[in-house]
């Protein structure tokens, strides 16, 4: 009989922010990159970097790093933690986040040669999780305004993960962002009835590719 032990998640959530925040996290001042979380390699023990190979820049799903820390910190506040992710927010808002228009970036640089649209809903629930740690409105507000540009450019609906529209709506209406809400559950139906009736096809170039299916 063999039998998979894993520790407890919350144990598993503590370690890996921690892990995030001593090994991951850039450290120069005065560099585009300083405080963003990267790719780490346990071998080599270094940290992992590119501006000209996308999927290892340092925003999009490198924001969920933000979110794990973000989670541990409601879990059990910490200093050091707390410090960490303020430098991670200041790296945001200066590379990747336009706080005016709540645009979304695919890389450092406020670089959008391509919009990948898959990068708002990891930047949605990024700043949902600050508004949970905080209560800051302002947080809710760019979560809500991330979503309402993803679903405003998403032509094809693509088959983007990580969609939390339901809880996203249930704090928008609690803190009296009606407006948002009500388009944000628009949009969301219409993506769904979108979803429903694609007859199975793939709309995203992105999933065809990994998935080998044909771009339509």
């Amino acid at each position: 009989m063999i039998a998979n032990v894993i520790r407890p998640l919350d144990e598993i959530l503590e370690k890996r922010a921690y892990f995030i925040a001593e090994k991951q996290q850039f450290h120069k001042e005065g560099s585009p990159i300083d405080g963003a979380y990267l790719i780490y390699d346990n071998q080599t023990k270094t940290q992992y970097y590119s501006s000209s190979f996308d999927d290892y820049n340092a925003g999009r799903e490198r924001i969920a790093m933000g979110c794990v820390v973000l989670r541990q910190l409601r879990a059990r506040y910490d200093e050091k933690l707390m410090q960490s992710i303020q430098k991670h927010r200041a790296f945001v808002e200066r590379e990747l986040f336009d706080t005016q228009t709540a645009m979304v970036y695919n890389k450092e640089g406020k670089n959008n040669g391509w919009r990948r649209i898959y990068n708002d809903p990891w930047f949605a629930l990024y700043f949902l999780e600050w508004y949970l740690l905080t209560n800051e409105k302002q947080n809710l507000d760019y979560a809500g305004k991330i979503m309402l540009n993803y679903y405003k450019d998403d032509v094809n609906y693509q088959d983007s993960q990580l969609i939390h529209i339901p809880k996203l709506c249930k704090y928008l209406e609690k803190e009296n962002f009606l407006d948002i809400k009500e388009k944000l559950i628009e949009c969301f139906m219409n993506y769904i009835n979108n979803q429903i009736h694609n007859d199975g096809k793939i709309y995203s170039e992105e999933v065809c590719i990994l998935s080998h299916e044909p771009y339509n």
